[in-house]
């Protein structure tokens, strides 16, 4: 599964146009810029900040810092570029988890707010071949009135790669109710969060604490 069929099966087929009330409201540009200049003063200089319109299917806004992370010019950072950046051992498990955390927001449109956040942490590999370990967080920053659905969703990246040496994935996400919605999914798609849920307490990689996260040749420029 390439970038753009993954980045669809995670986000896209879930926001289908047919759950909003307004399928053709124009991109919330100007809020989603003033969310993210608002998000990005607020950052260290190892983060990032984008924000994406769900309704819409397009990026609204993408900070410099994110830029500075993953080696994507601001103007070429699309979800799907995002996704294409992902290792690609890492990304099933960040696919699946996306998609579970678009799911849940669905179901639970109506109690979801800003205070929701989604967590996981992974590999991403920049185009000049290096590799950095992520830490993304989500939240949801506006909603349709009408359904409850996401219109903006804020994405914080956090370069952790001189913290973590470990490869294992962890996900998270800050609800009661989440973690019996996750138990209850088709067991072949769910699995691999829950496997990896169990498995992240004593994954461990080869590589010690001086070795960069390892980036797959087919990566490299």
């Amino acid at each position: 599964m390439h970038a753009a069929q993954s980045f669809s099966y995670a986000t896209s087929q879930v926001w289908q146009p047919a759950v909003y009330a307004h399928p053709d409201a124009p991109a919330a540009l100007a809020a989603g810029s003033h969310w993210g200049q608002q998000l990005a003063r607020l950052l260290l200089g190892m983060q990032g900040v984008y924000i994406y319109d769900h309704r819409a299917r397009m990026m609204c806004y993408v900070s410099e810092g994110v830029a500075k992370l993953t080696g994507v010019p601001v103007a070429e950072f699309t979800g799907e570029r995002n996704f294409a950046l992902i290792h690609p051992d890492d990304l099933p498990i960040v696919q699946e988890a996306t998609r579970l955390f678009n799911q849940f927001i669905y179901a639970y449109r109506r109690s979801i707010g800003p205070d929701i956040v989604a967590s996981i942490d992974y590999r991403l590999c920049r185009p000049d071949g290096s590799c950095r370990r992520v830490l993304r967080h989500n939240s949801v920053l506006e909603q349709e009135p009408e359904t409850g659905n996401p219109v903006l969703v804020a994405a914080i990246l956090t370069d952790i790669t001189a913290h973590k040496h470990t490869t294992d994935v962890r996900f998270h996400l800050n609800h009661p109710d989440f973690t019996d919605f996750v138990a209850r999914q088709p067991r072949l798609r769910a699995q691999p969060i829950l496997n990896c849920a169990r498995a992240a307490s004593d994954a461990a990689s080869d590589a010690g604490p001086d070795q960069p996260p390892d980036c797959p040749a087919a990566f490299r420029e």
